[in-house]
């Protein structure tokens, strides 16, 4: 899972924005794992209103991202990225699988963040793109990340059927580009990304 969480991220990043993920460095220093993890589990309970048990193992993975642009030789340091799995053999229906987050470069600021719960058993909720775009502009106004006055417009792209457990759509404020994924099980938002526009 921890694979699929760099892999989902780095598409919905490249798919938001003119350049495209290049490599990653690996973070080994434990304290800095540390503390994108505890960066995670806050931004989780923040975003998500989900709890992290701390009593369950996870496995934590930190990179540093890195970009290339056209028309600059060398790449750019694009986000540092955490995420943390558990065993797939050890979990329940309704356990968190995996969780992850987005940082920028300097670590200041929170760019996207990411939940993935385990159920085989609850039902997937064929919401319409209008209804999943109401969920997703509620999400980006209560916590802030547009403005009163601005409007956000659909982008559309390669998204993940409303009739998955995961629903993804884009859409563009008048200063950022934003990834919603949307629970179609727990019907409320499990993962975003933003992209300042420029």
């Amino acid at each position: 899972m921890v694979t699929v969480i760099v892999i989902l991220i780095s598409l919905l990043l490249s798919g938001c924005s003119s350049s495209a993920p290049s490599n990653d460095v690996i973070i080994e220093d434990p304290a800095r794992i540390s503390q994108y993890n505890q960066m995670a589990i806050d931004a989780i309970d923040e975003y998500f209103d989900i709890e992290i048990p701390e009593n369950v193992e996870f496995a934590q993975q930190a990179l540093e991202s890195y970009t290339t642009v056209e028309g600059i030789d060398d790449s750019i340091h694009f986000a540092n990225i955490f995420q943390a799995s558990r065993d797939i053999n050890k979990i329940e229906n309704g356990d968190v699988y995996a969780y992850g987050i987005v940082l920028s470069p300097d670590d200041r600021t929170i760019n996207g963040v990411l939940l993935s719960i385990f159920d085989d058993d609850l039902p997937v909720i064929a919401y319409t793109l209008d209804e999943l775009l109401e969920i997703a502009e509620n999400f980006l106004r209560k916590h802030d990340f547009i403005e009163d006055w601005d409007t956000i417009t659909h982008i559309p792209a390669s998204e993940l059927s409303s009739e998955s457990p995961l629903s993804i759509i884009q859409v563009q404020s008048s200063t950022h580009k934003f990834a919603i994924g949307i629970s179609t099980q727990y019907s409320k938002v499990i993962l975003f990304e933003r992209i300042e526009l420029t």
